[in-house]
């Protein structure tokens, strides 16, 4: 495997699957001559790109408040103007996860991945990418007290990525990972 990006293509995340393997059984024969690593597609709840933070990792959490909800018709924002508006709760320092959805998802996926690559549908020499989102778009919903707030969540979502990307990385070795940073606010 390639130790740096070699190729003119990369996918960002996102495939038009219903599932990992759906994914990955179309996007290994198309790209696989054309990219250094292969994304599992972003299926399922991940197709709504940080909406998968903002439902399953912000939302949920006891600390934080939903302070308005999305203005969308259809219930789910458009863009980042129309994400619901979270809040920290009064007297909140520190915000803690214990982990992070996304990071299971990425190791389920990778055994996908595996098991594919060993029945040749995917190339031998690509890697398995995963897309992670910078705070900024991950935590775009707090915007209650942006000042007050962000400096707190942004601390609690740098010690959870610091603390999953170790389980990440000891479950998928390294030189079969590569880690896409993605700090654009796409979809939402």
């Amino acid at each position: 495997m390639a130790p740096r990006v070699t190729s003119d293509l990369l996918l960002v995340g996102s495939l038009p699957a219903a599932t990992t393997e759906d994914a990955l059984r179309a996007a290994g024969p198309l790209f696989g001559d054309l990219v250094f690593a292969l994304p599992d597609g972003e299926t399922g709840p991940r197709a709504s790109w940080v909406g998968y933070e903002r439902e399953r990792l912000v939302r949920p959490h006891p600390d934080v408040d939903t302070v308005k909800e999305t203005e969308s018709p259809t219930g789910i924002p458009r863009h980042a103007y129309d994400t619901p508006v979270f809040r920290i709760r009064s007297g909140v320092t520190e915000l803690h996860w214990d982990s992070w959805l996304r990071i299971d998802d990425a190791i389920d996926s990778y055994q996908v991945f595996r098991a594919l690559r060993a029945d040749g549908v995917i190339p031998g020499h690509l890697r398995f990418q995963v897309g992670l989102p910078f705070p900024a778009s991950a935590l775009n919903g707090f915007k209650a007290d942006f000042a007050a707030d962000y400096p707190i969540a942004e601390r609690g979502y740098e010690e959870l990525v610091a603390r999953e990307l170790r389980r990440l990385t000891a479950a998928i070795p390294p030189e079969e990972l590569a880690i896409q940073w993605d700090n654009r606010l796409r979809g939402t």
